[in-house]
């Protein structure tokens, strides 16, 4: 609600471009993640927290990804986020050659890389959808 006041507030802003999602620990890695009355997972300063929520504007759509800790995350959990942010750069860096015709798993297989690394070693393996 607070995000639906800033964007509002807005040049152009014509409202979420997606139904965002506000989650905290485990809930953080299930895709399109919505919390139900009672059982969603407080807010706190122990589990990484993820914020993914989106706006359209008349020039634009935005998508916009926040993960953070409020406490000291530990230290899977900063290899963890480590390892994303080295697949977010890769994908970032790609240069493709011209003439061929790309699909998304050719830029997710980027994006996972380092997280394959360590795949049958970290125990967040359950969340991240691996076996």
């Amino acid at each position: 609600m607070k995000l639906e006041e800033f964007r509002s507030q807005q040049k152009w802003n014509k409202g979420y471009s997606f139904e965002g999602i506000s989650s905290i620990g485990a809930n953080g890695a299930i895709v399109h993640y919505r919390p139900e009355p009672g059982k969603a997972a407080i807010i706190n300063n122990k589990e990484m927290y993820l914020l993914d929520n989106g706006g359209q504007y008349l020039d634009g759509t935005t998508d916009t990804t926040r993960t953070t800790h409020f406490g000291q995350p530990t230290e899977e959990e900063i290899d963890c986020y480590t390892r994303v942010l080295l697949g977010n750069l890769d994908v970032e860096m790609v240069k493709f050659p011209k003439g061929k015709k790309y699909s998304g798993a050719d830029i997710d297989v980027l994006a996972r890389r380092y997280l394959w690394e360590v795949r049958n070693q970290n125990p967040l393996s359950q969340y991240l959808g691996w076996p």
